[in-house]
């Protein structure tokens, strides 16, 4: 049984990541995998946070889906992820026209790949 140890929560305004309840799922051929299940934290301005697990438990998916980078066959399936208050499914609007007006209308995982950012060697 995996536990996330967290510290008490940071008032708002120190919040800079928080996760609420995130799954998320990928499409294989056997059927659905649920990656990640129920998975909430927050990390406040200025704390550290590691992510430790056996391995298959999760880890990468996690930060892939905080970034935006999920595989082409994974898909958040609850919960949401803010970035400084923002959902970042509306953050990456911002960040996308910021970075370069081309990729506006993608979603995360596209900017990101895109941009090269979500690229895996």
């Amino acid at each position: 049984m995996n536990t996330l140890a967290t510290a008490p929560a940071a008032e708002a305004s120190d919040t800079v990541l928080r996760v609420t309840h995130l799954s998320v799922d990928y499409a294989t051929r056997r059927g659905t995998l649920h990656a990640l299940r129920d998975v909430s934290f927050t990390l406040a301005r200025g704390e550290t946070f590691g992510i430790v697990g056996e391995s298959g438990s999760g880890k990468s998916t996690l930060a892939f889906a905080v970034m935006g980078c999920l595989a082409a066959n994974g898909r958040v399936r609850a919960g949401s992820i803010d970035y400084r208050g923002a959902a970042l499914n509306v953050l990456h609007d911002i960040l996308a026209w910021d970075v370069n007006q081309t990729y506006w209308n993608t979603t995360p995982g596209d900017w990101a790949r895109g941009t090269g950012w979500c690229s895996r060697t």
